[in-house]
């Protein structure tokens, strides 16, 4: 097998154990539009995309939420509009 093959088999091994790796998804991207697989690149890349915008939404929260655990009554609100949200998307 080249290094290519066996690039391939590691990306796709992570991304068994890890089907939200981003960074995996982009390299496999990288690798299907050397060797010329287009249409399996442009599928990689789509999904890292997503993953990536995922990824900073959620660090994005995360520092709002940092942000309103500067007070007391602020960690109140923050916990009380978490179990909100916990309790009315699962019912």
């Amino acid at each position: 097998m080249g290094r290519k093959e066996d690039a391939e088999v590691e990306y796709r091994e992570a991304l068994r154990i890890n089907p939200d790796y981003a960074e995996a998804h982009a390299n496999l991207g990288i690798l299907h539009s050397e060797t010329g697989k287009k249409e399996e690149a442009k599928k990689e890349f789509e999904i890292a995309k997503e993953l990536f915008d995922e990824q900073e939404r959620e660090a994005d929260a995360n520092k709002a939420a940092k942000s309103c655990m500067s007070t007391p009554l602020k960690k109140v609100v923050v916990s009380l509009s978490i179990f909100y949200y916990l309790f009315y998307f699962n019912r």
